[in-house]
């Protein structure tokens, strides 16, 4: 596939990420292609081993997600989704893309199994090739996975076990990547999810960085992709929603607090990017 613009979307999940692919996605013109759980290690990431994606503003699905079985959403998705068909199939390969958007979830950037440049050779980014690295604060960030259930909980936080210090050391390492302290990621550009859902001036020097067909400076939809919100599902316009007030549901969970009582550098770190979010 050729395509004018590459862009690689790398994030935790739960870090209100695909709020921002869908509004990237609606800023440019058709032919465009978004797919969902990429990995880099992957050879053929687009053909063989594609599960939901994005043709123009049509969902496909090539086979029916583990995790919509897991966590018993199949019929819901079906709603949303619709059977790839052999035309599609077909454009995938063969289409020359205005925009060919990816999505990696809990990458770790320094163990990236092959360079950037060996990676995107393959489609021959015309235009843009970007890394888009989107991060949240890690209060709100570890209050919506513990809400979601799915990838931590309250248990975990009280145990303080492998799975917690796993996904804090994961985002410290996109905190520090953020910041500039490391430099994994080439032709990058950061975006900070607390200020891309209250700040339509953020947004629109983002639009501008993205080098987008059309600004879309206003966005009130909530990402139905991973899920919706782990706090209100899909069925609230996305501005009503307390995106940055999610830690107060846990506030005086003794775990909860101490999670970042005890650790400085994880505090610190968020409060270079986002400033101070309480008064842990």
């Amino acid at each position: 596939m050729n395509t004018n613009n590459l862009f690689l979307v790398i994030a935790m999940s739960r870090s209100g990420h695909h709020g921002v692919i869908d509004w990237i996605y609606e800023q440019f013109l058709p032919e465009k292609f978004f797919f969902n759980y990429c990995d880099f290690s992957d050879p053929d990431p687009l053909f063989t081993h594609r599960v939901q994606y994005y043709y123009n503003n049509r969902k496909y699905y090539a086979k029916i997600s583990d995790s919509w079985i897991k966590y018993g959403l199949v019929e819901q998705k079906l709603k949303e989704f619709v059977p790839e068909t052999e035309d599609v199939k077909t454009k995938i390969l063969s289409v020359d893309s205005n925009l060919l958007m990816m999505n990696f979830e809990n990458l770790n950037p320094a163990k990236l199994p092959m360079s950037y440049d060996q990676y995107i050779k393959r489609f021959n980014p015309v235009k843009n090739s970007l890394c888009i690295l989107v991060i949240r604060d890690i209060f709100n960030f570890i209050a919506s996975r513990v809400k979601s259930g799915r990838e931590l909980t309250v248990k975990d936080l009280t145990e303080n076990n492998a799975c917690l210090r796993n996904t804090v050391e994961l985002w410290k390492i996109h905190a520090r990547e953020y910041l500039g302290i490391t430099n994994y990621l080439p032709q990058k550009v950061s975006v900070n999810f607390n200020k891309w859902f209250a700040d339509v001036e953020y947004r629109k020097k983002l639009s501008k960085m993205l080098q987008v067909d059309n600004e879309i400076l206003n966005w009130n939809t909530v990402s139905t992709y991973g899920g919706g919100s782990s706090f209100d599902d899909k069925n609230i316009n996305a501005s009503k929603m307390k995106v940055l007030e999610r830690w107060r549901v846990y506030e005086n969970l003794e775990p909860y607090r101490n999670l970042f009582q005890n650790d400085i550098e994880l505090v610190s770190l968020s409060e270079k990017i986002f400033g101070k979010i309480n008064n842990f």
